[in-house]
């Protein structure tokens, strides 16, 4: 496999791993990832070895059971952090469309979002139009074509959510995100 190939596919295996983990909040298969992505097992082993000797994921079980450490959370996050010439995605931008790369960047967001739900200390009408923002976003993300308008919305309204909330640093980065 090409070297820009394989980085490329350790970073989507990666960005796998993160949103399964936080959504099951346990291990999971490495070969689960590596099928969803269209791997076969010889690469899904090159693949596990490489981030585990980045110390970005761990094996947990003998049968492939891994997860993601607390660096491979900070690379899914920030990608390109420490790489010169590389830049991750910033604004959401004005196409009708989203792009994969401005895609990859609201999935992110979206992900530190759900994780930090709890957090938020929010009372049930204010978590439950949150939830629905959130739900909105995954829909959008989910489809062939989302629509950079709609998404734009619904980062406004957890925007202000988050605002009234009192939790302004995350306020201020998707504002940043949604205006430039």
């Amino acid at each position: 496999m090409h070297q820009e190939n394989l980085n490329e596919t350790m970073s989507q295996f990666l960005i796998h791993l993160l949103k399964k983990t936080e959504k099951t909040s346990s291990n999971v298969s490495m070969h689960d990832i590596g099928a969803e992505l269209g791997l076969d097992r010889d690469e899904v082993s090159r693949i596990t070895s490489e981030l585990m000797s980045d110390n970005l994921i761990e094996i947990k079980t003998l049968s492939g059971g891994i997860c993601i450490t607390d660096e491979g959370i900070r690379k899914v996050r920030n990608p390109g952090a420490g790489q010169p010439g590389s830049e991750k995605v910033s604004a959401l931008g004005s196409s009708p469309v989203l792009s994969k790369d401005v895609k990859d960047a609201c999935d992110l967001i979206l992900s530190e979002l759900k994780s930090d739900m709890n957090q938020l200390n929010l009372n049930f009408e204010t978590l439950s139009e949150m939830m629905a923002d959130l739900k909105t976003i995954d829909i959008q993300l989910g489809s062939p074509k989302p629509k950079t308008a709609i998404l734009k919305e619904c980062f406004r309204s957890i925007q202000s959510v988050l605002e009234k909330s009192g939790v302004s640093e995350k306020a201020a980065k998707i504002k940043n995100f949604i205006s430039n």
